[in-house]
């Protein structure tokens, strides 16, 4: 009867044990893909810098641009005109 509880008793104690030895096997292969990721992180970081800044820049031309279009396109009213002596 001992013997039978005993066996009830090591039978999940040793499925746990292979359960816990593959959680082990596959924490450390995890962390061997992980060992460039700070590398990554820090070149994608400067990445969006640069993005960010070519972003700006292009924004304030285009304001520009627009800014040139719009006073082009613009008809003179009769103010303006009146103002300017006309």
């Amino acid at each position: 009867m001992e013997i039978f509880l005993l066996n009830r008793i090591l039978t999940p104690i040793t499925e746990i044990k292979g359960h816990i030895d593959q959680i082990l096997v596959d924490g450390v292969i995890l962390t061997g893909h992980l060992d460039g990721v700070a590398d990554m992180l820090a070149e994608t970081k400067d990445v969006v810098s640069q993005v960010a800044t070519g972003a700006l820049r292009y924004g304030g031309g285009l304001d520009r641009v627009l800014k040139t279009v719009r006073q082009a396109n613009r008809k003179p009213s009769f103010d303006s005109d009146f103002k300017a002596g006309n």
